[in-house]
């Protein structure tokens, strides 16, 4: 097998591996993850200048399971900060094993308090599945975040799985 890098759409590009008979169901997970990363772009575009984001200053998210240690996931989350030109404005820690992010339970709505007040544009996260694991409950999420006059980034965007 070559590996290849394919272009779906201005700015982005995932690599797979070239295989003759690629799984219908993995062909399916790839391009839903496309169109989440794009779905997250475009929302981004449309509620903060790129001119903003770039000295933006951020709320790190982070969730594990319950007694989990996140400081693995705020020390890499700080170092892609640092090398974007950002500034941390907080870290919101949740480990009260809610994954839906509006649940009364989970810290997101931290968050969103966050960005609403202004002490941040943005908001940064390991994966898209430290916000959600159901795609309609995170694309409601991204909904609400750029109606709020913010961005959501992400360390691994969502065409990609998080190393280890």
């Amino acid at each position: 097998m070559t590996s290849q890098s394919i272009a779906l759409y201005p700015g982005a590009r995932i690599n797979s591996f070239l295989d003759p008979h690629p799984g219908a169901d993995d062909i399916d997970l790839r391009l839903e993850r496309l169109d989440l990363r794009y779905y997250r772009e475009e929302s981004n575009d449309l509620a903060v200048s790129v001119e903003r984001r770039a000295t933006a200053r951020v709320v790190l998210y982070v969730k594990t399971l319950p007694e989990e240690s996140p400081s693995s996931h705020f020390r890499v989350l700080r170092s892609a900060v640092v090398l974007r030109g950002w500034t941390v404005a907080g870290e919101v820690h949740d480990d009260r094993g809610q994954w839906d992010p509006l649940h009364p339970e989970s810290a997101w709505p931290d968050v969103e308090r966050i960005l609403r007040n202004g002490q941040a544009e943005g908001v940064l996260a390991v994966h898209q599945h430290h916000i959600s694991m159901s795609t309609a409950a995170y694309k409601h999420v991204l909904k609400r975040v750029a109606a709020a006059g913010c961005f959501t980034e992400l360390l691994w965007p969502e065409a990609e799985e998080p190393a280890g």
